[in-house]
């Protein structure tokens, strides 16, 4: 399989810590277990190994102990993290090949975590296209990252449709060993939704909302990082649409934001000029709302 230049050229990944993204896969198997458990054979993909296959090996297991018998199979654009893996993980299926995953079939799952964060903003579309091109439909694409030691971690999820690829849902997750602020998670946001354009404004705009939330939390007296994450959230929802509030949800640190329209900067096409492009919009105009103003309802 020929290398992909561009994955080669901008891999940005670390070494990869055991337990960094255990919060995650947890979180995954109790959303996601319908999908995870459907029958057939249809793979579950990690892609992208780091240094060390320590989170690709922790996910297998905690499939299994969720007796999930789906196959899992790694894939690596780097021949030599790819020995390593086979050597330290003889249980793994560790295959070399990029974007354009190397499986037969589509996967009913694709784990993209810390992959894209050095990735050139431009080419993300075109490097999600074609991991949707591998995913059956109402398959999904897990993208985003973790800081170092994946105390905060955020997490877009991508859902395979026959219409191309939907921007279902944004994953805001911290275990509060960092305490909690608003900015900490925003610090860690998909390259995609961090970054200058329709993502990064409208994403700018919820995290002034959420900072104002917290800021109206703190001004109660509330102090203990975990009950101003719980409280800012239910206060921030007041504002933006598409929540979850799931209390067991929020004190276990997950806020989950699912608009009606999907995440910015919409939806992405399989198949160019065949979904047309949409941004989630703000009420009254495109600039990012101040404190009190509500994102468009759908």
């Amino acid at each position: 399989m020929s290398k992909d230049p561009a994955s080669a050229r901008f891999d940005a990944r670390g070494r990869t810590r055991p337990g960094r993204l255990r919060r995650l896969d947890a979180w995954l198997l109790e959303r996601e277990g319908e999908l995870l458990r459907e029958p057939g054979r249809a793979p579950v993909v990690d892609l992208g190994l780091g240094d060390e296959p320590a989170t690709t090996r922790e996910w297998l297991g905690s499939l299994r102990e969720g007796g999930i018998d789906a196959p899992l199979i790694a894939v690596e654009i780097d021949p030599q993290r790819i020995a390593r893996a086979r050597r330290l993980a003889p249980e793994l299926d560790v295959r070399h090949g990029g974007f354009a995953l190397p499986i037969a079939g589509r996967a009913r799952l694709v784990r993209v975590m810390n992959v894209l964060r050095g990735y050139p903003a431009p080419r993300i579309p075109g490097a999600l296209a074609k991991l949707a091109a591998s995913l059956q439909i109402g398959g999904l694409i897990v993208e985003g990252r973790t800081c170092a030691y994946g105390h905060v971690l955020t997490a877009q999820l991508l859902r395979r449709t026959r219409r191309g690829l939907w921007r279902e849902a944004l994953l805001l997750s911290t275990d509060f060993a960092r305490g909690f602020a608003p900015n900490l998670i925003r610090d860690q946001l998909p390259a995609e939704l961090h970054r200058r354009g329709d993502g990064g404004v409208a994403m700018a705009s919820f995290f002034e909302h959420w900072q104002h939330a917290f800021g109206r939390a703190r001004e109660r007296g509330e102090r203990d990082p975990r009950t101003c994450f719980v409280r800012s959230a239910q206060l921030l929802a007041q504002d933006v649409a598409g929540l979850e509030l799931d209390v067991e949800a929020l004190a276990a640190g997950h806020l989950v934001w699912a608009p009606a329209r999907g995440l910015p900067p919409g939806p992405l096409s399989t198949q160019r000029s065949t979904f047309p492009h949409t941004t989630s919009r703000v009420a009254g105009g495109d600039n990012p709302p101040t404190p009190g103003r509500i994102f468009e309802r759908g």
